[in-house]
């Protein structure tokens, strides 16, 4: 194995206290507008915003993090600063500095119907300057979700 090379196990086994901590806290959360759960941030649970079909694959994702910061005699912690607009969550410690670890499952915003721009301008949010929707402004309806950790 090289020694850049980190592998994402297959089957979560014996998962290190922060990751079975994070699956704990995913257990019965409800999706989002934009279909996605968000997990923490709080300390001691990493901060992941996925669908619920790849938290396993996240959660795989984070344990082999984990493994190899154990690997190469790091530690993982539990984060709880909120300096630098870091969240509080889980971080890897590499001797005085720690690094925050999230996982965020990307998403891709679609073109607006006409239907929904109009819709938009009703509902409140077109302000006064433009009436156009903001940029980033996304219909959740609308919204696909594309996978972004490749196994």
């Amino acid at each position: 194995m090289a020694n850049d090379t980190i592998l994402i196990p297959q089957q979560l086994r014996r998962p290190h206290r922060l990751v079975a901590a994070t699956r704990d806290a995913a257990t019965g959360l409800r999706p989002g507008d934009d279909g996605r759960l968000r997990v923490g941030p709080r300390p001691g649970v990493f901060h992941a915003v996925v669908s619920r079909p790849l938290l396993y694959r996240a959660l795989r994702l984070i344990q082999a993090i984990c493994a190899e910061s154990d690997r190469r005699g790091w530690e993982m912690q539990t984060h709880q600063d909120a300096r630098y607009g870091q969240r509080p969550g889980a971080a890897v410690a590499i001797r005085r500095q720690r690094y925050p670890v999230e996982v965020h499952e990307q998403t891709d915003s679609l073109p607006f119907t006409e239907d929904e721009i109009e819709s938009w301008r009703k509902s409140g949010w077109a302000g006064q300057r433009t009436g156009t929707p903001p940029v980033g402004w996304q219909n959740p309806i609308r919204t696909k979700i594309s996978s972004c950790v490749r196994v």
